[in-house]
């Protein structure tokens, strides 16, 4: 019995106390390791250039659809006009994130100069989409604080620093001057396993609240400026329902079309456009959403046609 009562004794005031703090330590490691992709670089260099930015026409916003798939540069050689690109991967993660990264990277002076605005979003085309952006728990970066239960398993954890060759390739390079995807520095054939599904928002009610909400705050942001609100272009294989896209595509015009009939609206005109699908998967790069730099340079000349000055 006394010695079952040490045993004891020393489980509870040996073992439990340090397999507790090598988990505290694990929890802590795991929060502090965590690649953000390049996001805090991405953003920094951002707000960096934007200090130099003069004269602005035109902003691109939107998330990774944009950030791959529309040129700033090239946007601005087609319309005579200058256009800058400040879409982010994820979109900042929620739309409180991204619209206050757009606050603090262009002054007051910047944001009152814009005449027209492309904000370009994959949220209507992802069911249970703007239900996930609504409960986000990240900050602009990917990050949320340390919680009581691990991210990743330890099992996932020893597999991408031991086993995983990709994981350095797997970060975004930095923006170009304008803020465009610098394709040099990213190589889109490393991804082979793109998954194709089609779905699109069923939740009317939602859809419509969303929509006017962003709409509604980027004018805020950008009170002088012409918005369109952009459905990008995706690659579905042979999963294309034309039927549901047509439904959706309808709902969308809409609400667009009920905000520009109303005359309170600061001095902003909304727009709809939708966008062709990618005729091939040779326009992509790693997802159904993501386009390569020649299909880009076809997204953005198929934009340009929309946009007349």
């Amino acid at each position: 019995m006394q010695f079952m009562a040490n045993v004891n004794k020393f489980i509870w005031n040996i073992v439990i106390p340090v397999l507790f703090l090598i988990y505290v330590l694990f929890l802590v490691w795991e929060h502090n390791s965590r690649s953000d992709g390049n996001r805090s670089k991405i953003i920094r260099q951002h707000q960096i250039q934007s200090k130099s930015y003069e004269n602005i026409d035109g902003v691109i916003l939107g998330g990774s659809n944009a950030f791959f798939g529309l040129s700033a540069t090239e946007l601005s050689q087609l319309t005579s006009l200058n256009w800058v690109n400040l879409s982010l991967p994820n979109e900042g993660f929620s739309d409180i994130n991204y619209l206050n990264f757009l606050y603090e990277t262009l002054d007051y002076e910047q944001r009152l100069s814009v005449k027209d605005i492309i904000y370009s979003s994959i949220t209507p085309l992802r069911l249970g989409r703007i239900s996930e952006i609504e409960n986000n728990i990240y900050d602009l970066y990917g990050n949320k604080g340390i919680s009581y239960i691990p991210e990743r398993s330890l099992a996932a954890v020893i597999k991408r620093y031991f086993f995983d060759d990709l994981q350095e390739n797997m970060n975004f390079p930095l923006p170009l001057s304008k803020g465009d995807f610098n394709f040099s520095d990213f190589e889109c054939s490393i991804f082979q396993n793109i998954q194709y599904i089609f779905e699109r928002e069923t939740n009317i009610l939602l859809l419509n609240s969303w929509v006017t909400t962003q709409m509604l705050s980027i004018s805020d942001i950008f009170p002088n400026a012409t918005i369109f609100f952009v459905v990008p272009s995706e690659f579905y294989d042979n999963l294309y329902d034309k039927k549901k896209d047509d439904a959706l595509s309808d709902r969308l015009s809409n609400i667009i079309e009920e905000l520009s009939n109303k005359s309170n609206i600061n001095n902003n005109n909304f727009y709809y456009v939708k966008q062709k699908q990618f005729p091939s998967i040779d326009y992509l790069c790693d997802a159904i959403h993501h386009s390569n730099d020649y299909g880009r340079t076809w997204r953005t000349s198929d934009l340009a046609k929309f946009i007349s000055y």
